[in-house]
């Protein structure tokens, strides 16, 4: 399990929130990546919890309860229910990653995709 502590850098300057259910966190990765934003995505559903944090659009940590970086950045793609709350300005102490968001965000759709159409991960048959 993986600890959910924050380390701030610096203050937010501003706090967006709302629900998954109004922006997905596609979007809200879209948002933070297409517009060069720093600041920290946090969501909450029930007991899951996750964060996804950006220095200049580009995705440098992730974290769930249960894992962290990629694993956890596309775990949070498939939430689809939740609250979030977006801290501008925020950086983590600790930057375990440099993905380009845009980037990892289409590979985590592509792989809900083929999940949902019962690839798993296998090739189609020619």
């Amino acid at each position: 399990m993986v600890t959910l502590s924050i380390v701030r850098r610096k203050r937010p300057q501003s706090r967006t929130t709302g629900n998954l259910e109004d922006l997905s966190f596609a979007e809200l990765t879209q948002l933070m990546a297409l517009g060069g934003k720093t600041g920290c995505i946090r969501i909450t559903d029930g007991e899951f919890r996750g964060e996804a944090w950006f220095v200049d659009g580009r995705l440098r940590h992730a974290r769930t309860n249960e894992s962290s970086g990629e694993q956890a950045f596309m775990a949070m793609v498939g939430w689809t229910s939740g609250t979030f709350l977006i801290a501008h300005g925020m950086v983590a102490y600790r930057l375990k990653m440099d993905h380009d968001a845009m980037h990892l965000l289409m590979k985590s759709m592509k792989q809900m995709d083929e999940a949902a159409a019962g690839y798993f991960g296998q090739a189609e048959a020619i």
